[in-house]
């Protein structure tokens, strides 16, 4: 048994692995883009810019963003070719970020959109990137700028704005001293790139003002020249040794020079916040990232284990997305990036973290909601299987055991018309006559009353009853006439059997011929239907919980495909599959248990 269980489980895996590529398959076959679905309804909520070229320069960038974390710019499957490493990005983005200004304007001028749009999106591309890179990109930006000292670059202007933001964060230039940048080089730097903002308009346009961007050139190159050797992978690397293995005073100081060093840092910094057993250097560590970074991910010792994870999570989502700005690959890391950075390898790595992205529609973590809405379905999906089961087991053996007499007659007429009656219906008179007047017996929707959470233990539990005959009741009377007939099926097979009259014969009390001889191998067509009862429980009912206004998995799987809730509706379909698998396998053990002539040695 135990041999044909780990059998049955390697095969339910290879299943597992060839229906998520189906899935994946079926919804990335949509000709709708994943990043717009991501984004449709912002766009609404963000009013006053439509239109303007401020508007579409945003919304390109945020398509850009959410292409960028979902991967839809990797290829779906086979092979990525295009495996990104810090070398690549940083020659990518000085070639967009100098990209000729003259091709632009003629690609313009001969109205070549889709040739404008292709290098407007290289430039804007490639300032991302600037930003991204920070620090790790001065070496190469002070390369590229004394080369062109003497050329004609307009679009050098965006290079000086990138340089400065990775000192001194933009939105807070109009705030910034002068007087507080100790540096005269970087306090020039940073006075020329306000000023050269607000003639770009925030960096929106190109403006020809060559003086301003000569002077800092000038002022960044001086800057480099006097402080590069604090940018060497060396002097990093002893600056992080020492804030992870100094005492307290040198931890600060390191922390404060890792601070100032910028994105350089990340690389070398970045293994303590994962691999890092001592939680008093994992938190600093975590603050130096999160300011270097501009992001808000930090926790307190005293916040709970649930947030803790949640952050650390939020950390590798984000080093996974960002790492190719900061290392490079070995030709082993290369081949394996090479298998693994396509958008299926991405969403299967996911997946085996249970992370399933984030819901398009409800704007947090798909496991979130899913862990959300299960605990509602069960009460319902399990509550009504037990009920069936009950019912539909002792009814089906009476009608069995009664064959072609008025009892059988009169319980088989009754149980094909209530599987007959749709469940919609029902449910709707149900509504009608038993919760509003005259008989106000049971609430209409929901799951629980106005001020649920201040009722005692036993009020509660009498309150959720309550709220769950009717749902409940709509649920189970079809199942019930389904599996009570299956159940008498099954009984005049077992009865009819050699076996059976043999035991009669040799006059054992019927009750024991029945309840011990014929009933367990009567079992084995309910049990079959059992394999697919997992799913349904997790799944819900669509018609009784939309109907009843009750919130489970049910009407969260419906709005899903509704709104295109792509990573919801993947998460949904995957779950479902694991599920019906491992129903297959319990009833498979489960024949085994039942009937001993079943044997899998």
């Amino acid at each position: 048994m135990l041999n044909y269980i780990i059998k049955r489980i390697l095969l339910m895996l290879i299943t597992l692995f060839g229906i998520t590529i189906i899935i994946f398959v079926i919804l990335n076959i949509s000709p709708m883009d994943p990043a717009q679905l991501a984004l449709r309804g912002t766009a609404g909520s963000e009013g006053g810019g439509e239109g303007t070229q401020a508007a579409d320069m945003d919304k390109e960038a945020a398509l850009r963003e959410a292409r960028e974390l979902y991967g839809l710019d990797n290829p779906h499957f086979i092979l990525n070719t295009d495996v990104l490493t810090k070398s690549k990005v940083l020659q990518r983005t000085m070639e967009g970020i100098f990209i000729s200004l003259k091709d632009i304007q003629k690609a313009n001028r001969e109205g070549k959109e889709e040739e404008r749009k292709r290098l407007t999106e290289k430039l804007a591309d490639a300032r991302k990137d600037l930003q991204e890179l920070g620090s790790v990109a001065y070496e190469k930006a002070a390369q590229e700028l004394d080369k062109r000292r003497k050329k004609k670059a307009p679009l050098s202007v965006f290079l000086i704005l990138g340089l400065a933001d990775s000192f001194y964060p933009k939105d807070s230039w109009k705030e910034l001293d002068p007087k507080s940048i100790p540096d005269p080089h970087l306090r020039t730097l940073m006075q020329k790139a306000s000023d050269l903002d607000e003639l770009t308009n925030g960096g929106r346009r190109v403006v020809e003002n060559e003086e301003d961007v000569e002077k800092a050139s000038d002022a960044f190159l001086k800057w480099w020249e006097t402080n590069k050797s604090h940018y060497t992978l060396k002097h990093v690397q002893e600056t992080v040794q020492t804030f992870v293995s100094g005492n307290a005073s040198q931890r600060r100081q390191a922390a404060d020079e890792l601070r100032s060093l910028g994105r350089i840092a990340i690389a070398p910094l970045i293994p303590y916040l994962f691999q890092n057993k001592d939680e008093t250097l994992r938190l600093e560590t975590m603050k130096v990232l999160a300011h270097i970074t501009r992001q808000s991910y930090v926790y307190k010792k005293s916040d709970s284990d649930e947030l803790k994870r949640d952050i650390l999570r939020s950390w590798r989502r984000w080093w996974e997305k960002h790492d190719h700005y900061f290392i490079e690959l070995t030709p082993w890391q290369k081949t394996v990036r090479t298998f693994t950075h396509t958008r299926y390898g991405i969403w299967l790595k996911r997946l085996l973290h249970l992370d399933f992205g984030m819901s398009f529609q409800h704007k947090k973590p798909v496991l979130e909601v899913i862990l959300e809405r299960v605990p509602i379905s069960l009460q319902l999906a399990l509550t009504s299987l037990i009920l069936v089961y009950l019912l539909a087991i002792p009814l089906g053996i009476y009608s069995a055991t009664h064959k072609d007499m008025r009892p059988d007659r009169v319980l088989t007429i009754m149980l094909f018309i209530l599987y007959s009656l749709p469940t919609f219906w029902i449910a709707i008179l149900l509504i009608q006559n038993f919760t509003s007047s005259p008989f106000l017996w049971f609430p209409t929707s929901g799951l629980s009353s106005q001020g649920f959470e201040k009722m005692s233990f036993f009020e509660k539990v009498v309150d959720r009853i309550w709220h769950l005959i009717l749902p409940v009741f709509c649920m189970t009377y079809g199942g019930l006439a389904y599996i009570s007939r299956q159940m008498r099926a099954g009984m005049l097979e077992s009865i009819r059997q050699d076996y059976i009259r043999t035991a009669r014969a040799k006059g054992l009390p019927e009750d024991v011929v029945i309840f011990k001889h014929a009933l367990r191998n009567s079992l084995i067509p309910i049990l079959t239907l059992m394999a697919g009862l997992l799913p349904v429980l997790i799944s819900g009912s669509v018609i009784i919980e939309y109907i009843f206004s009750i919130k489970g998995m049910g009407v969260a799987s419906f709005e899903a495909a509704t709104n295109k809730d792509i990573p919801m509706v993947m998460a949904i379909m995957t779950i479902s599959a694991f599920l019906t698998l491992l129903g297959i396998l319990i009833v498979d053990i489960l024949y085994a248990v039942v009937d001993p002539r079943v044997s899998y040695d």
